[in-house]
């Protein structure tokens, strides 16, 4: 097997961990091509489906990760099936991600950050630049009068029961030994455990991501 198409298994089985860890919230439904450039994603997430949120939501959301043949050195496009009203989604359903794609980057954490548009989450709505400007416009208005409704939902309570929040293997002969890795999201320096392969949740962003120590 060669290193791109390693890559995507790797990328595949970061998710199926992101689905366990939130009790399925994050779900793969289907995996196509070979190599892999196609994944069919299913969110469990409040949201708006139109301008009636919150009176009206959904709560069901499906998505699809294409990757290119150039994959991971080409940003993937993700856009949702589902009809969704959203600052950070077009009409067509396509997602603009809104920060710059990093290589290393897996695709669990590609997956978050949709959660995190799909349930408004302030650290990663924009509006400056919106991808449909009548949801953009729509948005401020509703969170200026309902705040108590944004953001939509959150994955804190499906990964509270997670113990603990960075996940190794174990490995009684690396228990001494650390090493620094730092944070994609935040370039926080983080103190791990040698010889680890799992999810850290940065304690200085809040964000989670996989590492391999």
């Amino acid at each position: 097997m060669n290193a791109f198409n390693a890559r995507r298994d790797e990328d595949v089985r970061k998710l199926k961990q992101l689905e366990q860890a939130t009790s399925g919230r994050i779900r793969v439904i289907e995996c196509s091509g070979h190599p892999i450039s196609q994944i069919s994603l299913r969110y469990q997430v409040r949201t708006a489906g139109d301008d009636r949120y919150p009176v009206k939501s959904l709560s069901e959301v499906d998505a699809i990760i294409q990757l290119s043949s150039r994959y991971p050195f080409e940003e993937p496009s993700i856009s949702v099936r589902t009809k969704v009203f959203n600052p950070n989604i077009y009409t067509s359903g396509r997602v603009c991600l809104g920060s710059k794609w990093i290589a290393t980057e897996y695709l669990d954490l590609l997956a978050q950050r949709l959660f995190k548009i799909l349930s408004f989450d302030d650290s990663i709505i924009n509006v400056a630049s919106a991808a449909n400007g009548d949801a953009a416009r729509w948005y401020l208005r509703t969170k200026h009068s309902n705040p108590q409704s944004f953001p939509s939902d959150s994955l804190v309570g499906a990964t509270v029961n997670q113990k603990p929040a960075v996940r190794w293997t174990d490995d009684p002969e690396s228990q001494t030994a650390k090493v620094i890795v730092s944070c994609p999201h935040c370039r926080a320096n983080i103190r791990l455990p040698s010889g680890r392969v799992g999810t850290v949740a940065c304690p200085t962003c809040k964000n989670s991501f996989s590492a391999q120590t």
